[in-house]
């Protein structure tokens, strides 16, 4: 039994715990007889808060399934139940104890579960023992079962599984929609003109309808409203812009009507001065007596009044002249000069005016794109069309589900939707639901979507207050972040203003932040008031600020650090360095402050890894990440691909090319020029074959050409006599290709590869290539930990860090610009009006070579300050994942004044405002080329990096006639897929310096741990846990897996002898002065850089500097301990007098070199 964790960390004495902030709110969320909604900010328990709700309920139910908890995440779902059942579980042993309970909490969770416990043995639930009663599920899994139940009425039939990736399904629902060209119907003129709005783009169209099907349940009833009756919908889209139109005008008259004489003044002054082609078409201007209509007749007036003031793009005019109607004066006319002067002053005042008023310069920005309300014939038809076309897409895509028996989450809640009816027409199964579940609690509600809200709305249809059943909501709108999985935010706020159906919910707001430091919260909540909208707004998704209160008080470490890197715009890769270096020197000081602390790096994009993960892994940092970098990044997997295709397809020409570039060929530019022009009529593998005649072709290319088509011969040989996946794989091998990995993590990507090929391969190929390259792109590299001891670093996406918390947080590159949005094929957007009822805009894309319309600008205006409030929130997610500290880093470029300007779209910009008034917590530091060691080749003046060399064997691989005799026999035999031809080609392939060099990489990774982390070798728990990390590093490259114990215990025996030594065992005291394993120096010369690792340096009693190189080289059988040991130190002794003339230059010492040989043990010094 695991005792529950309900956020141990706050758990005081009920005398000494103090009075929470609050407290009543939490008191009301567990009174099971209202309905409620909660705001729950970040750190402040709501898990707990909705497992004590869910136990409450379940005293006074007559069975277990009457509560249905709903949660998003299925890490959600399960944390959830095991809370429960630990809960339960702990109860009962402290009260067969006679516990006293040592909180508050503690006392209100045991009063809690003795009611539980008695019921579950009064009712015999046995829940303890058969804890599947308890409906805690994910949305997804509950409308599966919903839809499940009337497969024929939900339209989901059958038992289809639910998968993510359903891209093959869209891509064969377009494919049908688009043959209905040639059916001579009247759909089929529809299609024909969306493919000439589209310029006959396919490739665009199925781009664009791809991206629609991701996001149809949030048009596909619009779509439905508007193909019932196009004329009817066009005239109910005119009324609400107009309707828009006049709302945003009234409001911003309201705002003017005191100005209103100087703003008649000023309109009617610039109009007198300009001739109609000036007045942008607004040729009937009539002099204005008082403000313009507020409504869409006088939208032209308001909108020339915007443009005296604001720029095209949207910034105060700091100046005003003649092309806008305020000229300078007749020089010869003084009278009139006076005039003109005092109008342009008159402006300024008026503008001056209009700055200090909060929130007008967004809606003169706003105004400006207000569209005419008057809807072009044309522009509609097309929508029409588009509507006909996207009804027909949804069906076809529903028979391409049957068809590939897969589903998405989309068509399962939709399906879900199906199955409960309507709220006229309720179908037997809501029925069934209604009189089962009496209870529902949904957590993370800000994340819900339309078609999970009307799920949730049919559930509850009917009921009412008071009437018993309830129904809880817990979220919190500031960590609304998954817009981009239809998630609206705007919902939660709706539900919480106005209750769901006829259920009036008790809205509640926690405040109390029991995860981070007081310091961290105080500097939360400043930024974060300041930066999140001041006034909520559903239609945009717009969520004020909710402030917490911290529960702990700070550490001296704790807060929030930032560092801005600001450089001029030909430093930017300069830049990028020294933020991957600033980053590095931070982990590394948290790591000695505290070891067994939690780090964290959080990025908005995997692309802002680029630069920082060479620093991590040059200091010798340790990480783990999940789904960060992908397979497509790997040289080694594009180039089994190129073999892949070059062995399915002898005429892929691309593909054979490619693999006499890859390293086990390596032909020059030159040969491949030579090999592609002989016999162009013909394919590359046919000049290959005849490659002596080819005139131009090098001695050296020739023959790594013949060395490579012994083996292919083999390959095409057996090309349709075995399986694809081991053809490949024995090629690659035979190739010597284990050779050109660098690292386990390669390797990995390897394995990885080659199961993806057997898992897609039909009759000994692959029937799509090109979705098998989309397949093998989309997969993720392993995680990259790496040492037996390192506490690793956790690297993700600031999305998947949501729920998660880390003693310390880390986020990168906070200036970097965000991803453009892509167009949509049909814009569309929701909002309230002034009396809260829903409105709907919709637009579609404009024709191939013209420019957007007014109102599809609006939209997606609308859409990217949705986006923008969105970004606000995931930083605020981000920065509120640490329990002691964050640090944020950015680079940034300076302007002309030399001020710092962050990219508009970028995280930093939404808080830079109220960030750059915190002097204390912000460090800027400027570029300069001298504070970075950059790599020789790295060019930071041009924006395109310097060519790269060919990695390539330096001759080609020698394959024996006997080795080839023994594969062919192998391969003739090997009807289906195994391991002996593979263990086989690895066993003559392996190169056994490689092992060397790795059995020597582990001794040093543990003797640097052993020291570093203060480890006792004399119990076996080091070298036991050290076991099964030795095995995985060793098993790549050992030549017989049987000897892989024996590998092992060299090292543990090379470890015990050198640390346990008596007359050496001295070296590897950490308390020794300035004590340090695996030291990294750099030495610069004028022309390169150099890079050093000292294994061990310390300085001893007598204060002499000893630098230490390990050597774990065997002793050969041939030569003397005496001999072993002269060699082997002329061998070293250039490299440690380089050392030697490093810390000549920063210590004064006196220093010895020394060689550590670990394998005999013996300490040499080097005079």
């Amino acid at each position: 039994m695991i005792e529950p964790n309900f956020n141990s960390r706050h758990e005081l004495s009920p005398e000494s715990e103090p009075t929470l902030v609050d407290r009543q709110a939490r008191l009301d969320a567990l009174n099971i007889r209202q309905s409620c909604i909660v705001q729950a900010p970040a750190g402040s328990g709501k898990t707990e808060l909705l497992t004590l709700r869910f136990l409450k309920l379940l005293s006074v139910c007559e069975k277990p399934e009457e509560v249905l908890a709903i949660t998003f995440t299925k890490k959600a779902a399960n944390e959830m139940q095991e809370r429960i059942i630990n809960a339960l579980q702990w109860s009962a042993l402290k009260l067969k104890e006679n516990y006293q309970p040592r909180s508050l909490i503690e006392q209100q969770r045991l009063a809690i579960c003795r009611s539980v416990l008695i019921q579950n043995e009064n009712k015999q639930w046995n829940l303890l023992a058969n804890p599947s009663r308890l409906r805690v599920q994910t949305i997804d899994s509950f409308c599966f079962f919903l839809a499940s139940q009337l497969p024929i009425l939900s339209q989901l039939g059958g038992t289809p599984s639910i998968d993510e990736n359903v891209d093959n399904c869209f891509r064969e629902a377009i494919h049908q929609t688009l043959d209905k060209l040639e059916s001579n119907t009247k759909i089929s003129a529809d299609i024909e003109r969306l493919l000439h709005h589209l310029d006959n783009d396919i490739a665009k169209v199925e781009r664009l309808f791809i991206g629609l099907l991701k996001n149809r349940d949030q048009w596909l009833s619009h779509v439905v409203a508007i193909n019932d009756s196009a004329e009817q919908a066009k005239d109910y889209l005119q009324g609400s812009l107009k309707e828009l139109i006049a709302e945003s005008l009234t409001v911003l008259y309201s705002s003017l009507l005191n100005q209103q004489g100087l703003i008649i003044e000023l309109v009617n002054h610039a109009a007198s001065n300009l001739t109609n082609s000036d007045k942008n078409n607004f040729a009937d201007f009539i002099e204005l007596t008082e403000l313009p209509a507020d409504d869409f007749t006088g939208l032209r007036y308001w909108l020339f009044f915007a443009n005296l003031f604001l720029t095209g793009d949207n910034s105060w005019r700091k100046t005003i002249n003649k092309t806008l109607g305020f000229p300078s004066g007749d020089p010869r006319n003084k009278e009139h000069q006076a005039l003109t002067k005092s109008q342009k002053l008159k402006w300024a005042e008026l503008r001056d005016s209009l700055m200090s008023i909060d929130g007008m310069q967004e809606a003169l920005t706003y105004l400006k794109l207000l569209p005419d309300p008057s809807i072009d014939s044309k522009q509609w038809q097309f929508v029409a069309s588009l509507t006909r076309v996207l009804n027909l897409l949804s069906g076809e895509l529903l028979l391409a589900f049957k068809n590939q028996g897969i589903i998405d989450y989309v068509q399962t809640q939709a399906a879900a939707r199906l199955a409960l009816g309507t709220a006229e027409n309720p179908t037997d199964l809501t029925l069934s639901l209604d009189n089962k579940i009496q209870h529902i609690l949904v957590d993370e509600f800000q994340d819900t979507s339309q078609l999970q809200l009307e799920i949730l709305e049919q559930l509850t249809q009917g009921w009412q207050s008071n009437d018993g059943r309830t129904l809880f909501l817990v979220g919190d709108a500031m960590q609304s972040c998954y817009g981009f999985r239809n998630a609206n935010v705007g919902i939660y706020l709706n539900v919480r203003a106005k209750g769901l159906g006829d259920i009036r919910l008790t809205p509640l707001i926690l405040q109390t932040n029991f995860r981070s430091q007081a310091n961290l919260v105080n500097w939360v909540n400043r930024i974060f008031s300041a930066s999140f909208p001041k006034v909520a707004d559903s239609s945009r998704g717009a969520v004020p600020y909710s402030p917490s209160t911290a529960f702990h008080n700070s550490a001296i470490t704790s807060g929030v650090k930032t560092t801005i890197i600001s450089y001029d715009i030909e430093e930017r890769l300069n830049a990028k360095q020294l933020e991957a270096q600033q980053i590095t020197d931070t982990i590394i000081q948290l790591r000695q402050e505290g070891p067994d602390s939690s780090i964290a790096i959080l990025v908005r994009s995997r692309s802002h890894l680029n630069t920082l993960i060479p620093n991590l892994r040059e200091a010798g940092l340790q990480w783990q990440s999940t789904d960060i970098d992908r397979m497509e990044s790997q040289i080694v997997i594009d180039d089994l691909l190129s073999l892949s295709r070059a062995i399915s397809n002898l005429a892929d020409n691309m593909a054979w090319l490619a693999i006499l570039r890859a390293p086990w060929c390596g032909l020059t530019s030159k040969d491949l020029l030579a090999i592609s022009q002989h016999g162009t009529d013909r394919s590359i593998w046919h000049s290959l074959l005849q490659a002596s005649s080819i005139k131009k072709l090098s001695t050296d290319g020739l023959n790594r050409v013949i060395s490579l088509v012994k083996v292919l011969t083999l390959a095409v040989e057996f090309k349709s006599r075995t399986s694809l996946r081991q053809l490949v794989e024995s090629t690659w091998l035979l190739l010597q290709g284990r050779h050109v990995l660098r690292n386990s993590i390669e390797q990995d990507c390897v394995d990885h590869y080659l199961d993806l090929l057997e898992q897609q391969e039909t009759t000994g190929n692959i029937s799509n290539w090109s979705e098998f390259h989309q397949l093998v792109s989309k997969s993720f590299l392993p995680s990259s930990v790496t040492g037996p001891n390192a506490k690793a670093i956790h690297i993700l996406t600031m999305h998947k860090s949501k729920g998660l918390e880390f003693d310390h947080v880390i986020l990168p590159a906070l200036a970097s610009k965000a991803g453009s949005d892509s167009k949509t094929l049909l814009q569309w957007h929701r909002r309230l009006n002034a009396n809260g009822q829903p409105r709907l805009f919709v637009a579609a894309l404009p024709q191939t070579g013209s420019d957007d319309s007014q109102l599809y600008q609006l939209l997606r205006h609308e859409e990217k300050q949705k986006n923008l409030f969105e970004t606000t929130r995931l930083l605020y997610i981000a920065i509120t994942r640490a329990r002691c500290s964050t640090h944020l880093f950015a680079i940034a470029p300076r302007n002309n004044e030399d001020e710092i300007t962050p990219e508009k779209n970028s995280l930093l910009a939404r808080i830079w405002c109220p960030l750059k008034c915190e002097v204390d917590s912000v460090r800027e530091i400027r570029v300069d080329s001298t504070q970075l060691t950059l790599d020789a080749n790295t060019n930071n003046r041009v924006s395109f990096p310097n060519p790269t060399r060919i990695r390539r064997f330096d001759s080609p691989p020698i394959l024996h006639d006997d080795l080839i005799q023994l594969i062919s026999t192998q391969l003739q035999y090997a009807k289906t897929p195994t391991n002996a031809l593979g263990e086989d080609l690895k066993q003559l392939t392996v190169a056994p310096n490689r092992l060397h060099s790795m059995l020597g990489t582990l001794i040093h990774e543990a003797l640097e741990a052993i020291v570093t982390e203060r480890i006792h070798i004399e119990t076996d728990f080091f070298f036991n846990r050290s076991r099964k990390y030795w095995q995985l590093k060793i098993r790549h490259f050992t030549i017989n897996p049987a000897t892989i114990d024996d590998h092992i215990n060299f090292i543990e025996k090379s470890i015990r002898d050198s640390v346990q030594d008596n007359n050496y065992g001295w070296i590897f005291d950490p308390d020794l002065k300035e004590s340090q394993c695996e030291l990294k120096l750099r030495k610069k010369t004028r022309h390169r850089n150099f890079s050093y690792v000292i294994d061990r340096t310390f300085i001893d009693n007598q204060g002499v500097r000893w630098i230490i190189d390990y050597k774990s080289s065997v002793l050969p059988s041939k030569l003397s301990v005496v001999a072993f040991i002269e060699e082997q130190s002329n061998l070293y002794r250039p490299q440690l007098e380089n050392y030697l003339d490093l810390f000549s230059q920063i210590d004064q010492r006196p220093i010895k070199l020394a060689l550590f040989f670990t394998n005999i043990p013996k300490l040499v010094e080097l005079n």
